[in-house]
């Protein structure tokens, strides 16, 4: 690949992990009657973004997510 083409890929890499692009990327998409999507952000900042911050699924989910502690139990073991 030419450098050209690895720098447009880079870009529009970050270009998408922005958290207003994500926030647009799964929050898009609801409108009445459809079905909804539920894709989940990468990051955490996301769910700040007005469209995911005013949605009552994202914020229920965002605080299961934050609320309990990651399963580590029995990973010694293997």
């Amino acid at each position: 690949m030419s450098a050209d083409v690895l720098n447009a890929a880079r870009l529009f890499a970050n270009f998408m992990g922005t958290p207003r692009m994500q926030a647009a990327v799964v929050g898009s998409g609801d409108s009445v009657g459809a079905i909804p999507r539920y894709l989940l952000p990468m990051s955490k900042s996301a769910y700040d973004e007005p469209l995911l911050a005013n949605n009552r699924f994202y914020q229920k989910y965002f605080r299961n997510l934050t609320g309990a502690p990651y399963p580590t139990i029995g990973f010694s073991n293997i």
